[in-house]
């Protein structure tokens, strides 16, 4: 029977669950290099479920001893108010009853204080694609924000392709940012790598190799569906009492997830396990 002492494929992004991926590995160090020693706003964009969130959140943690870290999820701010909010709280420090003004001048007098320290502030927006043109044009003020002739602050906007283009458009931000950093699909080869590294942290690889191939062609080497494809199949094969996670176990996870991809199924023929009727019932069929 198929014993796992603990997930390995989480829906949330988990940084303990790294495993070295050579596009994830080169996306990581274009950006920690950007922040390291580019513009104070740089833009890191590419599809829903590629791992951005994962890396950035790595990034912060790979930062920490020498950063103030500000993660805000969903940043879909229409107004800078809303954002100076956002950021205050997450410092820890007031933010209630205060016009724009005065949070403008909170942010900014504890971004220098902690830059005057040695720690720059690294503010990571998460799902900027919703942030108003007015939002995104006001972190030009961000960018003015240095000590010693350094940035005091940079500011990673995470969103879907594009967003690097469309913030060029916006007067007086093209000259501010720097080229875009964006994370691609895996492919094959490193999806299946992805599989039996993910699941070889918790323990023992659980698949065969023709099920790692499957589940990473038809999650079309996205991170996010070969989490959801192949936490399934795992639930599946445990259900079976099998061994490991094979190929009938994939099919039937797909089959209950209703995945929209077309499935590239190996040459032999193979069925959902779930479609399949156990063994010891046939024989009996056939016997009547």
């Amino acid at each position: 029977m198929l014993r796992i002492p603990r997930r390995p494929f989480c829906a949330a992004p988990s940084p303990d669950l790294h495993v070295t991926v050579p596009a994830h590995d080169a996306a990581f160090a274009q950006l920690r290099h950007s922040v390291e020693n580019g513009p104070a706003l740089i833009v890191f964009e590419g599809d829903a479920g590629v791992g951005k969130t994962h890396l950035a959140l790595r990034l912060l943690a790979a930062e920490l001893p020498m950063s103030v870290p500000l993660y805000l999820p969903n940043a879909a701010f229409l107004r800078s108010a809303e954002l100076h909010q956002a950021m205050l709280h997450d410092l820890g420090l007031p933010y209630e009853g205060r016009g724009e003004s005065e949070l403008w001048l909170a942010v900014s007098d504890a971004i220098l204080a902690s830059a005057v320290e040695s720690r720059r502030t690294i503010l990571v927006l998460d799902d900027a694609d919703g942030m108003s043109d007015t939002v995104l044009a006001d972190l030009r003020r961000l960018d003015n924000l240095s000590v010693h002739n350094a940035p005091a602050v940079h500011v990673l906007l995470i969103g879907s392709a594009g967003l690097h283009e469309r913030a060029r458009q916006i007067p007086n931000l093209a000259s501010r940012l720097g080229r875009a950093c964006r994370l691609e699909p895996l492919s094959e080869t490193e999806a299946t790598l992805y599989l039996h590294s993910q699941a070889q942290l918790v323990g023992d690889d659980a698949f065969s190799d023709e099920a790692a191939v499957l589940i990473a062609t038809t999650a079309a080497g996205v991170p996010r569906r070969l989490n959801r494809i192949a936490s399934e199949a795992i639930s599946v094969a445990t259900e079976a009492g099998e061994a490991a996670v094979d190929v009938e176990s994939v099919l039937e996870a797909v089959t209950r997830l209703d995945e929209p991809s077309t499935l590239i199924i190996p040459a032999t023929s193979h069925q959902p396990r779930g479609a399949r009727m156990p063994k010891e019932k046939t024989r009996k069929r056939k016997a009547a």
